[in-house]
Order: structure tokens, then sequence, then C-alpha cells
């Protein structure tokens, strides 16, 4: 795995996260819907198993976003870790904000007096002394 790959994996697990939370909320906005049938005519119990198989799934989702949350929170910090063993502070600075705050490279150009396309060329130089760093 390349440096670039192991510091786009936060961005990855945030993207995964995010995607997880949105269909948590859509099924609790299914299973919290109210819309009952006005009839005289008797009904079935299937509507109860639907809600009980959604509430289990809805548990199930919530347990993987836990997990995923846990796993971003170590993989965070192992990169941080890694960053901060560069000698350079201004590629630290780069790699932290773009990998580990997720700013794109507009927003972490505005931080320094250089340029944007000075800031591209000073990430490339970050990412190779970063993949030059023992795990």
């Amino acid at each position: 795995m390349t440096g670039k790959e192991e510091l786009r994996q936060i961005f990855r697990l945030d993207k995964r996260m995010v995607s997880l939370q949105d269909s948590i909320i859509e099924l609790e906005t299914k299973l919290t819907r109210v819309s009952p049938i006005l009839s005289d005519m008797p009904r079935g119990g299937g509507e109860q198993d639907k809600i009980s198989g959604g509430v289990a799934k809805l548990c199930e989702l919530r347990q993987m976003l836990d997990d995923m949350l846990t796993e971003s929170c170590i993989k965070r910090g192992e990169i941080i870790q890694k960053i901060e063993l560069l000698d350079n502070e201004n590629y630290k600075t780069i790699l932290r904000e773009r990998y580990v705050n997720l700013k794109s490279f507009e927003q972490i150009s505005i931080m320094f007096p250089y340029t944007y396309n000075h800031t591209l060329k000073l990430h490339g130089h970050a990412l190779q002394e970063y993949a030059k760093l023992k795990d």
C-alpha cells in the first residue's frame, strides 16, 4: 500500500460512515412513520413481524456504525502518529489538514503564504517523505 492509499483510508471510512448514517436515518423514519389503516376487517400480525425485523436491522446497522467509528478513530490515531514523525512542519500540516481534517487543497493553500500550485507541489514532497517512514 502506498503512502497516499494509507492516508486516504480515513476519507474512505468517513464516506462509508456517512452512507451508513443515511441508511440508519432512512430506516428510523420508516419504522417511526405512523400510517393507521382504519378498517373493521380483522388483520393478521404481519405488520408486527415487519417492525421487529426492521428494529433488528436498525440495531445491526448501529453496531456496524459503532465498529466503523472505532476503526476510524484507531486508524486516524495511527496516521497522526506517523505524520508527526516527519521533520518538516509544513509537510506535517499539509498531510494532517488534507487526510485527517479532510480539507481541500484550496482550504490548505489559504493557510500558507503559497500559491495553490505550490501547495500541491509541497503535498507531493510530503507524500514522498511519508512513504519513506517505517510503520
